[in-house]
């Protein structure tokens, strides 16, 4: 008997794109908790331990994506999922560069007990090389978006993240100034709102709690 073997390679491809999905959508979910203390606190609520509230913020807006897209008549394949996934490509080689770039001085005033390697010599020998893969990226723009030269994506999402930087510079002076103790508990992950957490650590237990006493 012939066996199709087309049939597994598809199935695989489906299953590894779908767990992909999830894997982003738990990351996202998570990191929204992480930030509820910029965000709206209600991100930081869990259920059962889970980030109720931020997965269903992430899923809001990623739905509110599609039916943009829907509306406005767009390709989901070429337009939505390529140039917002290439977009992504492009943001988060930045980010990692920034961050590199942030270990080297955050660690030349003080080694915080780590080890020389993990402060010194791999953010030095990442930078160079995270650097010129950026560098690559940003000026192959046109390639990546696969437009005719400067325009569309190619023009308008290196200016989108020039504008989101410069926000995040301003808010982030604010909070400094403003809310220190906010802008002290920046890059401490969960434990940045472990206060907050302490108080209302889970939706449920929260309601049985009143519940019990009432």
């Amino acid at each position: 008997m012939m066996v199709n073997t087309n049939v597994a390679p598809s199935a695989a491809e489906q299953l590894g794109k779908a767990q992909a999905l999830l894997d982003e959508h738990v990351t996202s979910s998570a990191t929204g908790r992480c930030l509820a203390c910029d965000l709206p606190r209600i991100l930081s609520l869990t259920a059962g331990g889970a980030p109720r509230y931020a997965s269903l913020a992430q899923s809001g807006i990623g739905l509110a994506a599609i039916i943009v897209f829907a509306i406005g008549g767009g390709d989901p394949l070429t337009q939505f999922f390529f140039t917002l996934g290439t977009s992504g490509g492009v943001g988060v080689a930045i980010l990692i560069t920034v961050t590199a770039t942030a270990v080297i001085g955050f660690f030349s005033r003080d080694s915080h007990g780590e080890p020389l390697w993990a402060r010194m010599i791999a953010p030095w020998v990442a930078l160079p090389l995270l650097a010129g893969v950026l560098y690559l990226m940003l000026t192959n723009l046109p390639a990546l978006y696969d437009t005719d030269g400067w325009t569309g994506p190619s023009v308008l999402v290196p200016v989108a993240f020039a504008a989101v930087t410069v926000l995040g510079l301003i808010w982030g002076w604010t909070l400094r100034s403003t809310r220190p103790d906010v802008y002290r508990g920046i890059g401490l992950g969960s434990a940045a709102t472990a206060p907050a957490h302490a108080a209302a650590p889970d939706d449920g237990q929260h309601r049985a709690r009143s519940g019990a006493r009432r």
